[in-house]
């Protein structure tokens, strides 16, 4: 087994508070167009301020619980209602969050956070955005806001809100707002509620003239203050500042060799760029059914990366000029136990169509864990060696400095390692606790913003039965001004 993957560059090194990075440098190895490598584990180091597993309890339905990162500002919700905390604030003995005012009207599964601000969205729709710092929020009138989408159980799925910098994106249901338009975008710059405003969108119209209403998701860049769709014969642009010119239109159809948006994955949206899963008319060479592809909005051009096909299973991140995917061209691209992870790509925009792609071969090693494994080793306790840079949960921080994987849903006690890397080789991180028999952190569903990162965190307890633990699922997090470069 070995440490950590090696893509190019020097891990980060450990600070004061911080963990057992496993710090190695890495070769190429077998797999030539891998991370590859040879290492061994790094030096320990406090972590426990950098790391937290805190107290609060995430419920184990993989529908809900999935935590979101703002600016020092964790969200999440259950089946009653959405919580926050401040995790500079915040510690291994937090063991409750705070209610968001009224949280049982909100739905739990359908709230994005921008900076400090969350937009939260009731069963029928209606949309309130509560600022964490001053207590204040406003509730939109049904007439000027009212979303569709509402019902659904997957955070992660488009079509629903999307953030970025002080905006919410949203899709709304044209038969109930007054102007009849999908999409809107709600400006929430500043601190007083009142100068908060919806900007809205005239519904674009197709080749032969129908208007076209019906949207399968929206993103938004706040660095372009511009918001993109899809639906219809294509993707849709518009720009926020000019809400009534017409949309800049990209043709997306079997007709030009561009079909389509898979609408299974979130796209995502940077400056002149948007990085999404396309299915391909043809069917891609391998065991993945889409293709990771970027679209230049300047030119209308779309690249396909050479390390494809890709899956829907995955998220892609896009930020800042840096992005993220998941090849899975064959069986060893993948790893199954609770759930499925995939082989990351990650890179530069200016790379594209090439990235870097995670070894198909190096495995982490196993840290120092308190479990008591009676007359049994650590090693016959752990069946499967987890491979460096897989994943199914990612996200890369606004400021594109730091890529971070994790599992989904159900935390798999053998290789949902919480991973990061700054462009270079992935880490996994040591457990504050060292309850895991990994001794790893392990995690899923992990968010990330410019200084902190969200996820759900295994905690263990030992039965005294060797291999047995007792699990729950707690949330965790990082503050990524501990961590150093």
């Amino acid at each position: 087994m070995l440490a950590a993957s090696g893509l190019s560059c020097n891990p980060p090194a450990p600070t004061d508070n911080g963990g057992n990075t496993n710090g190695n440098s890495n070769s190429n190895g077998d797999d030539p167009n891998g991370n590859g490598g040879t290492g061994s584990n790094g030096s320990n180091t406090n972590q426990d301020e950098t790391l937290v597993k805190t107290r609060i309890i995430m419920d184990d339905n993989t529908l809900i619980m999935r935590p979101q990162a703002g600016d020092d500002l964790i969200v999440w919700g259950d089946s009653e209602t959405v919580y926050y905390i401040v995790p500079s604030e915040s510690s291994d003995e937090t063991d409750a969050g705070i209610e968001v005012p009224e949280g049982e009207r909100f739905a739990w599964t359908h709230f994005a956070v921008a900076g400090k601000k969350i937009a939260l969205v009731t069963s029928l729709g209606n949309v309130r955005v509560y600022d964490t710092a001053t207590g204040q929020s406003k509730e939109f009138s049904t007439s000027d806001l009212l979303l569709r989408n509402t019902q659904m159980n997957d955070d992660r799925l488009p079509g629903l809100t999307q953030a970025s910098g002080n905006l919410f994106a949203t899709i709304n249901d044209t038969n109930q707002v007054a102007d009849g338009n999908a999409i809107k975008v709600i400006d929430v710059a500043g601190s007083d509620p009142n100068a908060w405003k919806v900007i809205s969108f005239p519904n674009p119209t197709s080749s032969i003239d129908e208007p076209i209403e019906t949207f399968d998701q929206v993103a938004v860049d706040s660095g372009s203050r511009r918001v993109a769709a899809a639906g219809g014969e294509g993707l849709y642009v518009w720009d926020i500042d000019s809400p009534g010119s017409a949309p800049q239109f990209v043709e997306m159809t079997l007709a030009n060799d561009m079909c389509c948006i898979n609408d299974g994955v979130q796209m995502q949206f940077d400056g002149d760029w948007i990085l999404y899963q396309q299915d391909p008319p043809d069917f891609p060479l391998g065991l993945g059914t889409t293709n990771a592809v970027l679209l230049n909005l300047n030119n209308g051009t779309i690249t396909t990366f050479t390390n494809n096909p890709s899956t829907h299973n995955a998220q892609v991140v896009l930020d800042n000029g840096r992005f993220g995917y998941a090849q899975w061209r064959e069986d060893l691209d993948a790893q199954s136990g609770a759930g499925m992870s995939f082989r990351s790509a990650i890179g530069q925009v200016s790379d594209a169509p090439g990235s870097t792609l995670a070894s198909q071969f190096d495995t982490y090693d196993l840290r120092d864990s308190n479990v008591d494994f009676s007359s049994l080793t650590q090693a016959e306790c752990h069946d499967a060696d987890k491979k460096i840079g897989f994943y199914a949960s990612m996200c890369l921080t606004p400021d594109g400095s730091r890529w971070f994987l994790a599992g989904t849903g159900p935390i798999d006690d053998e290789w949902d390692y919480l991973q990061m890397s700054t462009g270079g080789e992935f880490t996994d991180f040591e457990d504050p606790e060292h309850d895991p028999i990994t001794g790893s952190v392990m995690a899923t569903d992990v968010s990330c913003s410019n200084d902190v990162v969200a996820f759900r965190a295994l905690r263990t307890e030992d039965s005294g039965l060797g291999c047995s633990t007792s699990d729950e699922w707690v949330l965790g997090f990082i503050r990524i001004d501990l961590l150093d470069n």
